[in-house]
């Protein structure tokens, strides 16, 4: 009977893989054709049949309406997908759970039939609260009950390190993966390795490089064929753009191993003109990819500016991610950052490796403990004696403790007198230790260097009392490494009225935490009362304007739930809780009631419509032509009436989200949605400091015109000495 968790599945927006963790190394598990990645795609036919993996993706092209993928970027929204074969709808989160069902099933036959309850699940580490909440959900809805969520770059962080022995240092974890980008500034000292910082964005991956390219032979077929209509939005081309996109994907990754490849495109559905061909070299495709790794690079400069830390401070860059093979991308990094970037391991596969690894490490909830199935004879009806332990899973201590006691000694069997402990390898045996007066015991242990150590209990009655079951039989150690607390990736806050954000907890705040804030009724409530008590915006993210930040969800209190009148201006006591595997709790207690409420907190992505999304870019252009024209005006240049502000940047900026915005998709608004606030705050910096320079001119002005009238009201003399006095006053 196992004590860990053992499995480790890294969840992925383009692949998904699991892996288990043996005594030497992880590897990932095959489905019954060999295969261990498997595409995260999802086709249901017409009788509701679910398919999943490569048999989906071979179906994209033909019936896109009825596969989907990349579903992973909707996670926490309230998106649904349809499939309109079957009538079928499901959420991401069922979709997921259909990939999570798949990859369980592969464990079949190594655990005798018993299906696994538990796991430990990757996730990006920018993935907000509610798309954290979505990935545990949809554990639950494949069968698993207890999943730890660990943080992809800490996973590929964990398996660099038990892979390399010369990993000291500071490292970037550069993790572009097929939907989303994380970047992880992390220590490994003496084998701990304690991530410091992160950064990232949950719309930058492959799939938006793969747009780029389709974008690319779009505008060729517009080109060379006249079809000026030939656009994302337009439900014509729905099927053509899936091609596109496919197509798109095969290019990029065949250029990964060629110097060139020929795209041939079926349009005789639509145009009568056979195949469109076009021939992508690979400095074509690194030209049209560049802008979008230049976005990533940027954030590493940031976590590095941030962290105090130079270029060449670092060990290296580790490149997660199936995107990363692009041949450019390491040249491109180490150019822009200044450091070299490798692959250390298969990138594709390192985040489940780590995943596995982690998993060995992590303690199973006692109800998820299975029983020994094997009776002593002398005992045949007796249950095996529990026992509690207490050790450090992971250690670069060579020479740790073990301390346990017994737990619980079902009836009619002896209590133990002695433990020991067998390392399984064969290389070390603790000898039997007694059990104090307490029923307690301690046992040191020597490990295997650099290697997952397993240990089994033996218990004994006494002498002529043969020995006895212990429940768990076995636990593990791995050595060389160990993980420090996780940090918050961004900031969570409540929504005030004013728009100003009251904290709970900052970014980067260690995992777990937790903090109350006192919040106020603003409406006298009735006992019996149908609506909400309370009802206040919960935001992710880094700004003081609260309206600039993501808003998440509500922390509501029901008014039909309390217990009886609360008069205006009562107290509310509002309670949030992250673990150290992003679980998040929020409770309320009101103290006039003397009444807590649990699990108020309600997860939901907010999602702008078109129209809204466009009001704001509008808004957002006003400000940035105001901006322009009073900073030529501070500068003393007068710009020409009816002359362009905008610098070709910008402009290219603006048609690139109004693109994105008349797109009929969820993903591209979301996309939309992040560049416009990405702008506005950009705005606001800009405004802040224009405000401080505009403040600067007015006071020399004022200045200047009081020393005029100084001047005339002086004698020379006087205004002499008052200069004399202006120069020695403002001297460095």
């Amino acid at each position: 009977m196992k004590l860990t968790l053992e499995y480790g599945i890294d969840l992925g927006t383009t692949n998904s893989a699991i892996a288990l963790q043996t005594s030497d190394k992880p590897s990932l598990l095959p489905d019954a054709d060999g295969e261990d990645i498997l595409p995260s795609i999802v086709h249901v036919s017409t009788t509701g049949e679910i398919l999943i993996g490569n048999v989906a993706k071979s179906l994209a092209d033909t019936d896109p309406e009825n596969t989907k993928a990349e579903f992973k970027r909707l996670m926490g929204t309230s998106e649904v997908f349809h499939f309109p074969r079957s009538g079928k709808t499901y959420l991401p989160e069922e979709l997921s759970a259909f990939v999570l069902q798949n990859l369980i099933a592969r464990t079949q036959g190594l655990h005798s039939g018993e299906p696994v309850r538990a796991a430990v699940i990757t996730i990006p580490a920018m993935f907000q609260l509610p798309q954290n909440d979505a990935t545990r959900k949809a554990a639950q809805l494949a069968g698993i009950e207890h999943a730890i969520l660990l943080q992809e770059p800490i996973a590929a962080a964990v398996a660099h390190a038990s892979a390399t022995l010369k990993n000291e240092g500071n490292w970037l974890i550069y993790d572009l993966g097929g939907g989303t980008f994380d970047v992880s500034l992390v220590r490994s000292k003496a084998g701990r390795l304690q991530v410091l910082d992160h950064d990232g964005d949950n719309q930058l991956g492959g799939k938006d490089l793969d747009r780029m390219v389709v974008n690319e032979i779009a505008r060729q077929i517009r080109e060379q064929w006249g079809i000026d209509d030939l656009q994302r939005s337009n439900p014509t081309y729905r099927q053509l753009f899936a091609q596109l996109k496919l197509a798109a994907e095969k290019a990029r990754i065949e250029l990964s191993a060629r110097e060139q490849t020929r795209l041939l495109i079926d349009m005789s559905k639509l145009s009568g003109k056979g195949f469109f061909e076009t021939t992508l070299v690979r400095e074509q495709l690194e030209q049209i990819i560049e802008p979008t790794i230049q976005r990533s690079i940027r954030l590493c400069k940031k976590v590095l500016e941030k962290n105090n830390l130079y270029p060449h401070e670092l060990n290296g860059i580790v490149l997660v991610g199936g995107p990363t093979l692009t041949p450019c991308l390491p040249t491109m990094l180490e150019q822009g950052i200044g450091a070299e970037a490798r692959h250390v391991m298969n990138p594709i596969s390192i985040v489940a490796y780590g995943a596995a690894v982690y998993a060995s490490t992590q303690k199973l909830p006692d109800h998820l403990r299975g029983k020994s199935v094997e009776r002593n004879p002398v005992f045949p009806e007796a249950a095996t004696i529990d026992l509690q332990l207490n050790y450090e899973p992971m250690t670069t201590n060579p020479r740790p403790f073990l301390a346990g006691r017994v737990a619980q000694v079902p009836p009619g069997v002896p209590t133990p007198k002695s433990v020991r402990a067998e390392r399984l390898d064969g290389g070390f045996d603790t000898g039997l230790t007694d059990f104090n007066s307490s029923g307690a015991f301690m046992l040191g242990l020597i490990l295997r260097p650099n290697a997952l150590n397993t240990f089994r209990l033996h218990l004994s009655g006494g002498v002529g009392i043969p020995s006895l079951e212990a429940s768990p039989a076995e636990f593990t150690i791995l050595h060389g490494l160990s993980v420090g607390q996780p940090p918050l990736s961004q900031s969570v806050g409540i929504m005030l009225a004013d728009n100003t954000v009251a904290w709970y907890i900052r970014k980067g705040a260690a995992l777990p935490a937790e903090k109350t804030l006192s919040l106020h009724t603003n409406v006298t409530l009735k006992e019996g009362q149908s609506g909400e008590a309370v009802h206040v915006p919960l935001v992710q993210g880094e700004s003081e304007r609260a309206d600039r930040n993501k808003t998440i969800g509500v922390l509501k209190i029901y008014a039909e739930h309390i217990r009886h009148d609360l008069p205006l201006g009562s107290e509310v006591q509002v309670t949030l809780s992250v673990d150290a595997f992003s679980q998040t709790l929020a409770r309320a207690y009101v103290p006039a009631l003397d009444q807590w409420f649990e699990d108020i907190v309600r997860f939901d992505i907010e999602i702008k419509k078109p129209v809204e999304m466009t009001a704001s870019l509008a808004q957002q252009n006003n400000r940035l032509a105001e901006l322009e024209a009073l900073a030529a005006q501070l500068s003393g240049e007068e710009p020409e009436e009816g002359s362009d502000t905008g610098s070709p940047e910008q402009d290219e900026r603006l048609a690139q989200i109004e693109d994105l915005i008349n797109e009929d998709d969820t993903d591209s608004r979301l996309i939309a949605e992040k560049l416009i606030r990405e702008m506005t705050d950009e705005l606001d910096h800009r405004e802040d400091a224009t405000k401080t320079e505009k403040m600067a001119l007015t006071f020399r002005e004022q200045t200047e015109w009081i020393e005029k009238d100084l001047k005339q009201a002086m004698t020379s003399n006087q205004w002499r000495e008052a200069q004399a006095l202006k120069k020695n006053t403002t001297r460095p």
